[in-house]
């Protein structure tokens, strides 16, 4: 679980470092995420997808399906339930209802997951599969793998995008939901389907497609790290808002330190001053009401002077402050126990109870693939879908931190776990 988590965090170390050298500031982020979405995304499910898939397997995969709606409506309603509860104490988080949501629901279920697998050699006799061997034992499961990718993309397009931009009408919905990497599942998907039936019923020579469908391969492979490049530069750009802020604040207190001292100072001069001065007790107030009404009096015409002075600021005020609302912090505590905790023992509950003894699916590769599918954090993805639809930027890429960081030690824990009820 080590490599499979640090290769991914090295490569958004290198997008922080372009955010830092300002290659990737923010205007560039949101041209890398078009660039996601419309280009790069779309050919890696074409590539990965569409030459894969058939009848047979559509059909040998559907506890992927079922272990896909089950994660989803969990995590939707366990998610809204969690933002409404927190919502009650911080009314402020209510803003970030879609993104727990879509948190919850939508987890990490290709790259991840498929390099742990892939990284460890002795995966078969932990299976209880040695006759199979490493090498056809890591095809099958990368096959898993990418089928049930494609409809966890077409889910997270469809349901987690239209959500996490907070449509509120079937029509928006539609919008939303008929985006690229949707569009291309669907495309992948039925003409995978036909793929065969085109190839050997209408004798079609499909061969003169393949420097095509290498372009497209070739473009895909460009997607993942750019996601990455994108949430490193999301990260340092958080990090250096809190830093930011937590400056601010600190500047904030000694202002308000050094405003109060002053006020103490003219409401009550120094001892020795007065006693030099020798001006009596009646004069002296005399003269502090003079001076407080004369500020009053500055104040006010100044704001006399400009009387839309007053209503532009508080307005601008309140916008900054609305627009830089940020999660609890117990809510970074919240996700990772109830996506990967709560989420690990779901999934192995649901393969183990339901697909093997009620169904009796007895593919060992197919119940781990189904199980994992339920264990990971967040989908990468959604750094992609907040830059896009311009809300919750920061605090995604904050969620995904927090949670990645957590997975070092969920990923194995329920690794292990899956691997010993499979025995």
């Amino acid at each position: 679980s080590l490599m499979a988590v640090t290769s991914p965090l090295v490569v958004c170390l290198v997008g922080a470092y372009c955010f830092r050298s300002g290659f990737l500031p923010a205007a560039s982020r949101k041209v890398v995420d078009k660039l996601i979405v419309e280009a790069t995304m779309p050919c890696l499910i074409i590539s990965q997808v569409m030459p894969k898939i058939d009848l047979e397997r559509l059909v040998l995969i559907w506890p992927l399906v079922a272990m896909c709606l089950a994660m989803v409506v969990s995590g939707l309603v366990l998610g809204s339930v969690l933002s409404r509860m927190v919502s009650m104490v911080y009314p402020e988080a209510s803003q970030h209802r879609g993104l727990i949501m879509v948190s919850l629901a939508f987890p990490n279920t290709f790259i991840i997951p498929l390099t742990m697998c892939l990284a460890m050699p002795g995966l078969p006799e932990l299976l209880g599969l040695e006759d199979l061997g490493i090498h056809a034992l890591q095809k099958e499961l990368a096959l898993f793998f990418i089928l049930g990718y494609s409809i966890w993309v077409l889910a997270m397009w469809s349901i987690g995008y239209p959500i996490l931009a907070g449509v509120l009408s079937f029509r928006e919905w539609r919008q939303k939901a008929l985006n690229p990497p949707a569009l291309a599942c669907l495309f992948s998907i039925l003409v995978g389907l036909s793929w065969g039936y085109l190839n050997s019923a209408m004798n079609l020579d499909l061969s003169k497609l393949a420097p095509v469908l290498h372009a497209v391969d070739f473009a895909g492979q460009a997607c993942v790290p750019l996601m990455l490049l994108n949430l490193g530069s999301r990260l340092s750009d958080s990090i250096s808002e809190i830093r930011e802020n937590m400056a601010a604040k600190s500047k904030a207190k000694m202002e308000a330190k050094a405003f109060v001292d002053l006020e103490a100072a003219f409401e009550n001069p120094n001892k020795q001053e007065e006693d030099a001065l020798d001006i009596p007790g009646e004069a002296r107030s005399e003269i502090s009401v003079c001076g407080s009404t004369a500020a009053s009096s500055e104040e006010s015409s100044s704001q006399a002077g400009n009387p839309a002075a007053a209503p532009a600021k508080a307005s601008a005020i309140a916008a900054t402050a609305a627009a830089e609302v940020p999660l609890p912090k117990v809510v970074y505590v919240l996700i990772p126990l109830f996506r990967q905790v709560f989420g690990s023992l779901l999934a192995a509950t649901i393969a183990i109870l339901v697909f093997r003894n009620a169904c009796g699916i007895t593919n060992k590769p197919l119940l781990l693939v189904s199980m994992l599918q339920g264990a990971g954090p967040p989908m990468i993805n959604i750094s992609v879908m907040t830059g896009i639809s311009g809300s919750g930027e920061k605090e995604a890429a904050k969620v995904l931190l927090v949670t990645y960081s957590a997975s070092l030690i969920t990923w194995g824990a329920s690794m292990a776990i899956f691997l010993y009820l499979l025995q």
